[in-house]
Order: structure tokens, then sequence, then C-alpha cells
């Protein structure tokens, strides 16, 4: 779909018919052609746009007329999974009338500094290995458009809005993905092909409208 405004209301509009909760992915920053909130106003009311979670902060939440989810998920691709993963994943579940699936947790030593910015939480993937005295966990690359972060991770650290920072060696909780393994000298994640669960026929129903990419 092109950076158009009144495309995307139209859009938006024939979804928010036929669904109970629409994703937009991309165009919710503060960009020239970032017309998702606008046009997420325009619909009802626009609760959030940014949240103070990096990376996904420009993300955008809003509730139709009808009363209908609509979120607005940045389009870079770790900014829009962690997304995702605070605020979609909850909403289908809280739509198909469970509890989200939680995570099993591990206590790891962090295996170097980890410089951060106060005043949001920041969600790193790692890899979390065994070695002789415990757990621990070797970031990933952090940026927001590092997809091989994604798929070679197979735990999640937290750094709180009010920390500068973890120190080499520092004692955190990880919230497992896959299943932790022994580590290497390259804390190399496991190879798992995902899982794929379709939820119950006619239980809930989303439609996700992506963004074309820019040249």
């Amino acid at each position: 779909m092109p950076d158009d405004p009144e495309q995307l209301l139209h859009a938006l509009t024939r979804a928010l018919a036929t669904h109970d909760v629409v994703v937009v992915n991309a165009g919710s920053s503060a960009g020239r052609d970032d017309h998702t909130p606008t046009v997420l106003a325009k619909l009802g009311d626009l609760l959030v746009h940014g949240i103070a979670v990096m990376p996904g902060k420009p993300t955008a939440v809003a509730v139709s007329r009808e009363g209908k989810a609509i979120l607005g998920l940045p389009g870079y691709p770790v900014s829009c999974a962690v997304a995702a993963d605070r605020l979609l994943r909850p909403l289908i579940a809280l739509h198909l009338g469970i509890a989200p699936r939680s995570r099993a947790r591990v206590t790891a030593r962090v295996a170097r500094k980890l410089p951060s910015k106060v005043g949001h939480e920041e969600v790193l993937r790692v890899t979390a290995g065994l070695v002789e005295n415990g757990w621990i966990a070797a970031p990933l690359p952090r940026g927001a458009g590092v997809i091989t972060s994604l798929s070679r991770a197979n735990a999640l650290l937290s750094i709180p809005p009010l920390a500068e920072g973890l120190e080499a060696g520092q004692t955190v909780a990880l919230a497992v993905q896959a299943p932790p393994c022994p580590a290497t000298s390259r804390y190399r994640s496991p190879s798992a092909r995902p899982v794929i669960r379709k939820a119950p026929e006619g239980s809930v129903s989303a439609l996700v409208l992506r963004a074309p990419p820019r040249s």
C-alpha cells in the first residue's frame, strides 16, 4: 500500500468492518510519509503514539468508534517484533479468552557491559548458554533493523527504564524463547524450526496491512 492517507483510511475502514483487530505495519513514526497515527485518529480515539520501550517506541494504539483495536506497529523488523510481542500477543489472547502464554525464566550473568538510555525500557535479544559456573547471556546486535538478532536469539533481556545499563557479570532474569543450550565459544543459539499454531476457526480475526519497502 502506498504512503497515501486517503487510501490507508479507506483500507482500514473496510478492514474494521470484517475484523476484530487491525494491525498496520509501518508509517507510525514522525516522518513526512508516516500517516498512520493521523489516520487512526480519524477512525476513533488515538490512545497512544509512542511507548517507553526500545526498540518499538513509535508504536500507535487506537480504538475505533465501533470499539475495535487498531495497532500501528513500527516498520523496522525488530521494533515491530518487540511491539507486537508486548501489545498484539496479549490483545489476541484477550479476544480468544485465554491468558497469554508465559515464557520460562532463567537467571544468567551478562557477558559484557551494556550501557542504556534512561527513560525507556530496552529489550535486548541474547543467546543464553550454560557454562561451568551457570548461565551466561551474550547480547546480540541492538539495531532496530538487525533482523538476524531475531532469528539467532533464544532469550530476551530487559533493561529497566531507570537503569543506565548493566555491568559485565551482573545477574539478570531472561525470558526464554527457545530452550537454552550449552554455550560455545561464540554463544551460538540452537537451531530450531518455528512451530505455528492456528487459532480455532471463527475465534478471532486480524488483518495486517503492510507498507511497501521504500527505495
